[in-house]
């Protein structure tokens, strides 16, 4: 249906720079938008944004150089519909290996069968690793975040899993 009316997501899995995303209606997100030195990757830019298509904002996060090349893309979204609201990103190290990884929270509506719209806070963890990062695919089994999550509570959880003694 979207590609019907002229309309496509394909574009924010192609694009090579941001100047590209731009020009095909990708809105950032000014608030956490800023560079992060990146131990093996550099000095990249973090570039949250959605896309708005139908009635739905595709969320998506963006690593980009200097030059304007997309390093990374990260798609937090999962199997929900629509962004919400983006709570915060944090880049730190959560795993202990001395490269900074990024949290993302967010909360993220999808409908129901019976038309019903249900708002959910949920998070994502990406670990830096040599080619680029990697999604968590287990922390959420052992800490489920609460409606009321906070980016600070969340990091704490996430180092705590890690093993990081609590900073409190």
């Amino acid at each position: 249906a979207f590609v019907q009316d002229g309309a496509s997501t394909e574009f924010l899995f192609t694009a090579a720079t941001l100047d590209e995303l731009l020009e095909n209606g990708f809105r950032i997100i000014m608030e956490q938008y800023y560079p992060r030195n990146f131990e093996k990757l550099g000095r990249l830019q973090v570039v949250p944004g959605t896309l708005r298509i139908a009635d739905y904002d595709v969320f998506m996060v963006y690593l980009v150089n200097a030059e304007g090349y997309i390093v990374a893309n990260l798609q937090p979204m999962g199997h929900f519909d629509n962004l919400y609201a983006l709570k915060g990103i944090s880049c730190r190290d959560i795993d202990g290996d001395g490269l900074k990884d990024i949290i993302i929270l967010a909360r993220y509506s999808y409908a129901t069968g019976e038309n019903q719209l249900i708002v959910q806070t949920d998070y994502t963890v990406y670990y830096q690793r040599t080619a680029g990062f990697s999604a968590d695919t287990q922390i959420k089994e052992w800490y489920p975040c609460s409606e009321e999550e906070t980016m600070e509570g969340l990091v704490e959880k996430a180092r705590e899993y890690w093993g990081w003694k609590s900073e409190q």
